[in-house]
C-alpha cells in the first residue's frame, strides 16, 4: 500500500464532496481511499486479553544486528498510524527489573531497522500481582512511535527471573 503523499481535503457537506466546509486530511497509509482528519488527536484502546509482544524472556538480548537477519527477524509489530506505544511488563519475581529499548523498522519486505526509541526501565511492583500466585505487574509507560511503521522491544537488561513484555500501539 502506498505511503501518504501529502495533505488532502474532505468536505463536511454532501457525500460526493461537492459542497460543505473543507477539512484538511491526510491519506491513510493502508488505503488512499481513507482520509484521516488532521489536527485531531486519534487514539485506540488496548484490546482485551492482549498477548505479550515477547513472552518468557529469560535473559537480556545479545544481538547487535537489528536487521531482519538478526534481532528483527521475527516478531516485529505494526504501529498502523498510531502515534504512541504503550509498554508494560510482567515478572515472575517480585524483585525483578528490566531495561527495554524500542527498535523501529520500516515496512519493507526485509523490515530494515531505522532508529532506536528512548530506553524504558520497568521494576516489578511487589504489591501488585496479575492474580494470586501469578506474575508481578509494572506501571505502564508510553513513548512516541515517531511515525515508524513497525517496532520490536529489545531487552537490554534483566535482573533475575523472566519477563513478559507487552506493547500496544494506540
Amino acid at each position: 500500500m502506498p505511503d501518504p503523499v501529502g495533505f488532502d481535503s474532505a468536505r463536511t457537506g454532501a457525500p460526493d464532496g461537492t459542497t460543505g466546509i473543507f477539512i484538511p486530511t491526510i491519506l491513510a497509509m493502508e488505503s488512499t481511499s481513507l482520509e484521516i482528519p488532521t489536527g485531531i488527536a486519534l487514539t485506540d484502546v488496548v484490546t482485551n486479553t492482549v498477548l505479550a509482544h515477547r513472552a518468557g524472556i529469560a535473559g537480556p538480548d545479545t544481538a547487535t544486528d537489528m536487521s531482519s537477519a538478526g534481532f528483527g527477524n521475527t516478531g516485529t509489530a505494526l504501529t498502523n498510524n498510531r502515534g504512541a506505544l504503550v509498554v508494560w511488563c510482567e515478572f515472575g519475581s517480585s524483585t525483578a527489573a528490566a531495561l527495554l529499548t524500542p527498535v523501529f523498522y520500516d515496512n519493507a519486505a526485509a523490515q530494515a531497522p531505522t532508529a532506536l526509541g528512548l530506553q524504558m526501565y520497568f521494576p516489578a511492583n511487589a504489591a501488585f500481582r496479575v492474580s494470586s500466585g501469578n506474575d508481578y505487574m509494572t506501571a505502564v509507560q508510553i513513548t512516541d512511535t515517531y511515525g515508524f511503521r513497525r517496532y520490536k522491544m529489545y531487552v537490554n537488561s534483566l535482573t533475575n527471573g523472566s519477563v513478559d513484555v507487552f506493547a500496544a500501539a494506540i
